[in-house]
């Protein structure tokens, strides 16, 4: 009996086909899209109480203020908004080491999860988002907000 089992409507979306598939199988409840963060056609506006996003916002290929955008556009007045980006990953002999690998090189840039979860949270305060803050973890970190009026 976990936190899924007692959301009345719950909405998943993913780019992957087959990940969604995969979710799909799990919450069979759930009613799910094909859709990227940036374009979220496929939900109505003002529809969603709470909008998570785990470790998304982190691909070098990911257009951060359209995805934040879309979020507040989803976003009912006072919905949630948590998104999380990897602070850490696990090395040889599950070593966890601090930072994110430089896209196409073998470099680990310790301050690059930071600066990743600092342009999301400037985004919010742009778009206005309430209670706008920041939590971090050994291996992740959370940027939350709600949705003004």
């Amino acid at each position: 009996d976990g936190l899924l089992d007692k959301i009345s409507q719950l909405t998943i979306v993913d780019v992957g086909p087959r990940s969604l598939e995969t979710a799909r199988s799990r919450l069979p409840h759930a009613r799910s899209f094909v859709a990227s963060a940036e374009k979220l056609v496929p939900i109505r506006t003002s529809s969603q109480d709470l909008y998570i996003s785990l470790r998304t916002y982190q691909s070098s290929y990911f257009d951060i203020v359209n995805a934040v955008r879309e979020a507040y556009r989803v976003l009912r007045i006072g919905g949630l908004f948590v998104v999380s980006g990897a602070n850490a990953f696990l090395g040889e002999e599950d070593v966890v080491i601090p930072g994110l690998v430089i896209p196409h090189t073998s470099i680990v840039d310790r301050d690059r999860p930071f600066e990743l979860v600092d342009k999301i949270r400037r985004q919010l305060t742009v778009m206005r988002f309430e209670d706008v803050g920041v939590r971090s973890g050994l291996t992740e970190i959370f940027v939350f907000g709600r949705r003004a009026v």
